[in-house]
């Protein structure tokens, strides 16, 4: 289960990184999905981390 978590994670964050090079704005549904999904694990990350 925590390895499907973790390539949920890799493919929502190359995904954002994907978008933010290539255009920023007219997302479609499915892409601010998968942007607010790496934010959110991107932070939850990073406090686990920390703590």
């Amino acid at each position: 289960m925590l390895e499907i978590l973790g390539l949920a994670m890799l493919y929502s964050w190359g995904h954002l990184v994907y978008l933010n090079w290539t255009k920023l704005k007219d997302l479609t549904n499915y892409e601010k999905g998968v942007a607010v999904f790496a934010w959110v694990a991107f932070v939850l990350f990073v406090i686990g981390t920390l703590s």
